[in-house]
């Protein structure tokens, strides 16, 4: 797969508005990308476009591959539900800072 649309269990579609989701909440981290929906999606679309990998980007990994979601209760829940069975859960978003 190389489009962030094209991956099931992302919310990328639902936050730059190529589908619809009663479910996934708005971050503070996203609505702070700008003071506008349509500036924040742009800005969205340009962050997931980039190729630099971060230390924040293998977090991300590690936590896929582990088997561990990155994402508020709210989501953890309803992908619970989706899949019937308990996921391991971590905080929200990206971590804070980047060492």
């Amino acid at each position: 797969m190389d489009k962030a649309e094209q991956y099931e269990w992302s919310s990328y579609s639902a936050r730059v508005g190529l589908a619809s989701c009663h479910w996934l909440d708005e971050p503070d981290t996203f609505r702070a990308l700008a003071g506008f929906q349509q500036m924040r999606v742009e800005a969205y679309r340009r962050f997931v476009e980039e190729q630099t990998s971060t230390q924040s980007d293998e977090l991300i990994r590690s936590a896929i591959s582990s088997n561990k979601l990155t994402g508020g209760n709210k989501f953890v829940d309803e992908i619970e539900n989706r899949i019937g069975i308990r996921v391991k859960a971590r905080k929200p978003g990206r971590p804070t800072s980047e060492k």
